[in-house]
């Protein structure tokens, strides 16, 4: 189990679907009997199941059942901000990042006549980069699409803050406003985590990965 405010989940790594399906019923099971004993309340309707597989020759897992209802499953979901899928891929994740962050970006430029260039790079900073940013260090593993894609909204962004025209070069833009690109700051993100879990100052199960 693992438990974030009132988000919790129950996994279990499948080895046979069937026994492994058995065992997730019976604990569900058992959540539901302590549920009724101690006056909690879970929503079957809201629970949801996931399987997570590289393989593309799946078998057939039994259905997944709470209070005696069958549990909806789904090819994605959103845990804590960040969108999993079945198959590992990050693109419902950045796809939809990217599409929220544009009304952002439409607000900025709406503004970049109104407020020096100063505000208009704390703005992006703030409500823009800090958005794009968020759980970088594990979607990092993106393919090169995804990631320009990323990066594609810095550039937006570059452009509207420095009033730079259309075909100005990501490196000039960059080198102009003294920015680094997405995929390094994530990079060095990535590797202050190492450092902080070789050096026992991670979280103990990031500590235990290693």
């Amino acid at each position: 189990v693992r438990l974030f405010a009132d988000d919790t989940i129950l996994y279990i790594f499948i080895d046979n679907p069937v026994q492994s399906a058995q065992a997730l019923n019976n604990d569900l099971e058992r959540i539901s009997k302590w549920a009724n004993q101690w006056l909690v309340q879970f929503s079957a309707p809201k629970t949801k199941t996931m399987k997570i597989t590289k393989k593309k020759k799946q078998q057939a897992s039994p259905p997944l059942s709470m209070n005696g209802r069958v549990l909806n499953e789904v090819k994605s979901y959103k845990h804590l901000g960040v969108i999993m899928s079945n198959n590992l891929s990050w693109n419902d994740h950045i796809e939809e990042m990217v599409i929220n962050v544009g009304k952002s970006l439409d607000l900025l430029n709406a503004l970049k006549y109104k407020l020096d260039r100063l505000t208009l790079e704390k703005l992006y900073f703030a409500f823009v980069r800090s958005k794009v940013e968020y759980a970088g260090i594990i979607w990092d593993n993106c393919s090169k699409y995804l990631s320009d894609l990323v990066e594609s909204v810095q550039y937006r962004a570059g452009k509207i803050v420095s009033g730079a025209i259309q075909q100005t070069s990501h490196d000039l833009l960059y080198k102009e406003l003294g920015w680094e690109r997405l995929e390094e700051r994530r990079k060095k993100q990535r590797l202050k985590v190492l450092y902080k879990t070789i050096h026992g100052d991670a979280p103990i199960y990031l500590q235990q990965v290693l």
